[in-house]
């Protein structure tokens, strides 16, 4: 079993391109969450509290404290939020960030979403995984299954966190 030099000139890309979409996305980069492709939307109407404007605070106390990684929330525009979960939490769950989120606060139709956007690195990971143990090895083919479980386990538990969210802001 050899590695020829293209498997790991791949592997080094998608190492930087990890490194790169980490950090928009823990730096809240306006245009990053504002672009994406969409793979979870909810959307659900509420009733507006004009004597309490919903901050990033009042989001964050509506989240419950769980066993998983805690959200952050950032403003990015009036109205407008980014969410995306903590990358390190002391003695809490860590899953792979399928995505990130935003929510976005419609006061004139009084209506309040939240848009999952693909985070693409654990994407191409999974994807270069399952070319190695396709060309490789068939020991590999673990690597990819486990990680390919866990993603799709990850991904429905942040639409679930997701979906709590939003219920908690309509309600």
């Amino acid at each position: 079993m050899e590695i020829s030099s293209s498997y790991i000139i791949t592997f080094i890309l998608i190492f930087i391109f990890g490194h790169i979409e980490g950090l928009l996305t823990v730096f809240f980069n306006h245009w990053y969450y504002n672009n994406g492709i969409i793979c979870y939307k909810r959307e659900k109407t509420f009733l507006p509290n004009l004597n309490n404007p919903i901050t990033e605070e009042f989001i964050l106390s509506l989240v419950p404290d769980t066993v998983f990684v805690p959200f952050k929330i950032k403003s990015i525009a009036e109205n407008k939020f980014a969410i995306r979960e903590a990358f390190i939490s002391f003695f809490k769950i860590v899953n792979v960030s399928v995505m990130r989120g935003v929510i976005t606060i419609d006061d004139s139709r009084s209506k309040v979403s939240i848009e999952g956007l693909l985070n693409i690195s654990p994407l191409m990971f999974t994807v270069f995984l399952l070319i190695l143990s396709i060309t490789l090895d068939y020991f590999i083919f673990v690597f990819f299954f486990i990680f390919l479980i866990i993603t799709v386990l990850s991904y429905f538990l942040q639409t679930k966190r997701f979906k709590d969210i939003i219920f908690q802001l309509s309600n």
